[in-house]
């Protein structure tokens, strides 16, 4: 692929036995970031790494990566456990449920992928209607969930985040998860997470939350 995409920066020249250190600035956000080898060179690279900061906004930057699960279930790097409780501080975040799910989370130990490996339910007869927030500067957020169980694919599955949908599909025996992704706009110090309309058997294995810089709203 030649387009699509933004150049961040370029290196011009690299040695065999050395580091190549290359200083990008972008004032967009980005998800995904690419290596792309030169002509004839096979995009042979033995390592790369990212570092830096994260959206600096006005003081206002944000980014959590949230993982549904037992809260004895492992951890997954970089990504904050939620166990199914209630609203509070953890973690460094304030996030939670209108009401205790815990005995609603799951580790299936049926894949190597712990995040599509652990989920939690939206719709349990306790409660219903599970609802997650987390507590965020207002502003326009982009909202990446994943839903499914790999190992059951009865229900249907709806994510909305702020009444917009996040995700919306039927798993099937080949197609055990669906993902999606929305951008919203919180006015109320909290970005709001619950099932849509039609859902059934909701689950949720995780979600990936950033805010979007002022620079591209």
């Amino acid at each position: 692929q030649t387009t699509g995409y933004v150049t961040l920066g370029t290196v011009a020249s690299a040695s065999d036995s050395a580091w190549t250190t290359l200083t990008v600035t972008a004032a967009a956000g980005y998800r995904y970031l690419r290596y792309r080898g030169p002509a004839n060179s096979f995009c042979n690279v033995a390592e790369i790494e990212f570092h830096g900061t994260v959206g600096v906004d006005g003081g206002t930057s944000f980014a959590a990566n949230i993982n549904f699960q037992p809260l004895g279930a492992s951890a997954v790097s970089g990504y904050l456990i939620d166990g199914g409780e209630t609203f509070a501080a953890r973690n460094g975040q304030a996030y939670g449920w209108n009401a205790s799910v815990a005995d609603a989370t799951r580790d299936r130990n049926l894949l190597d992928d712990q995040l599509r490996d652990t989920l939690v339910h939206l719709q349990k007869p306790n409660v219903p209607d599970a609802i997650w927030e987390i507590a965020v500067p207002n502003g326009i957020y982009a909202v990446y969930a994943v839903a499914g169980d790999p190992g059951h694919f009865d229900g249907k599955y709806h994510i909305v985040a702020e009444n917009l949908s996040v995700l919306q599909g039927t798993p099937s025996t080949t197609q055990r998860f669906v993902t999606g992704t929305v951008t919203v706009t919180v006015s109320d110090g909290r970005l709001t997470i619950r099932s849509g309309a039609g859902a059934s058997n909701n689950k949720l294995n995780y979600l990936e939350i950033i805010k979007v810089p002022s620079a591209n709203q």
